[in-house]
């Protein structure tokens, strides 16, 4: 099992409206008032429920990952978002801008999505051109990740080739990700995960 799993506050979702009833608050640092992370058993990953303002880039919020260490826990990493881009990067092309990724494919769109219940907030109407808007979508259920600025980009990585070239940004207010080109993105913010 997870070795996180066994930090539970009590009741799963007690703090939260979720999907999933796997959705379960934890206790990192011993002070039982606050909530310092949330367990997803679905997708056996632990979410820090804390955000460190934002990154110049990504490489910075890299780095902050690897060193944090909360209640004694490291090993903290960025979330994976799914290569929906592949091959050449069209920035006038309007799906490249924004896709929205299979939830199957990032751990991002997974806990958005899957996890938290969320619709997008829009998706791609390939006959108009044009993004039509999702009743009842955005960042509607947060699932107790207050911390998470939902006008802010977070950002992801891809196993992709691309990945030394390109940077991937999930937007919460929308439930897309972007990919720009690396070093043309600056001040996103990092929402960290743990196997």
């Amino acid at each position: 099992p997870h070795r996180l799993a066994t930090w539970a506050l009590a009741g799963s979702c007690g703090l939260a409206t979720c999907a999933q009833a796997g959705w379960v608050a934890r206790d990192l640092d011993g002070n039982t008032s606050t909530v310092e992370a949330f367990y997803d058993s679905s997708s056996n990953l632990t979410w820090l429920n804390h955000s460190a303002g934002l990154f110049w880039t990504i490489g910075d919020a890299m780095v902050w990952a690897a060193g944090l260490n909360t209640g004694g826990v490291s090993g903290w990493r960025l979330p994976s978002v799914a290569n929906t881009l592949v091959g050449t990067y069209d920035p006038t092309d309007p799906q490249a801008q924004h896709s929205n990724p299979d939830p199957a494919l990032s751990e991002l769109a997974y806990l958005y999505r899957s996890t938290l219940g969320n619709k997008p907030a829009s998706i791609w109407d390939p006959v108009a051109q044009t993004y039509q808007v999702v009743p009842g979508g955005g960042w509607v259920n947060q699932g107790g990740l207050n911390q998470i600025d939902p006008n802010a980009r977070y950002y992801g990585l891809t196993a992709a080739p691309n990945n030394i070239t390109k940077q991937w940004l999930f937007h919460f207010d929308t439930g897309a990700q972007s990919m720009e080109p690396m070093g043309t993105v600056a001040n996103a913010n990092a929402l960290l995960v743990h196997d």
